[in-house]
């Protein structure tokens, strides 16, 4: 019994072990420097990777939802992500929050709204159940904590197109209060779209485990 005990628990260990580094994880906020900008990041694909039952997800590079110096308003990072069965594709929209020494929270099946600029609202669901990702940091005031959690939602082509209109705000819900990042310049429709193509691409071809080595 004892014996059974412990394979039922080392088996818990590797799935928790493979449900934080399988394919279907996003990636790992980058740590910025004094020369990169996250509100300029070209569109790009920084993962591409199957699970072990075979679905494959496509990741693209986060741009930061923001313009301008003052990083007190609210702000997302923001990005695409793709996933594949090869018996149908689906996109998912993917929304990060930053913040140091504060850890968010977020909940699995809340709502996600997107406002276009035309005033047309998109509403989708976050389906991520997302932990709070810690990562230890060193700046000129010392050492400090940085925490982020993703929401990720699906997002049909007729919404992703539509991203030609602009947007104007996105609504998530952190620490279940509502976080509007309003859009007073929109820097990521044209990134969405452009990512959205790069994915699109990525699809026609097979998984190769080179890519993005």
């Amino acid at each position: 019994m004892k014996q059974l005990f412990i394979l039922i628990f080392a088996l818990f260990l590797t799935e928790i072990c493979l449900a934080q580094t399988n394919a279907a994880t996003p990636p790992e906020v980058k740590v910025e420097t004094m020369t990169s900008n996250p509100q300029k990041r070209k569109a790009s694909i920084v993962k591409d990777d199957l699970t072990p039952q075979g679905t494959r997800y496509i990741w693209g590079e986060s741009r930061l939802s923001f313009v301008g110096i003052n990083l007190k308003r609210n702000h997302l990072l923001v990005s695409l992500m793709a996933k594949s069965d090869n018996v149908e594709n689906k996109f998912y929209i993917v929304l990060t929050a930053v913040k140091n020494d504060t850890p968010y929270t977020g909940d699995k099946g809340s709502i996600v709204l997107l406002k276009y600029k035309d005033g047309t609202i998109y509403e989708t669901t976050n389906c991520y159940d997302s932990v709070t990702r810690v990562t230890s940091l060193e700046g000129f005031g010392g050492n400090y904590n940085r925490y982020d959690i993703s929401f990720i939602a699906p997002m049909d082509e007729e919404a992703i197109q539509k991203l030609s209109n602009g947007l104007s705000k996105i609504r998530v819900r952190l620490n279940s209060t509502n976080y509007d990042v309003e859009l007073s310049k929109d820097n990521i429709s044209t990134f969405l779209l452009e990512e959205y193509a790069l994915i699109k691409e990525r699809l026609t071809t097979k998984f190769d485990i080179k890519n993005d080595f």
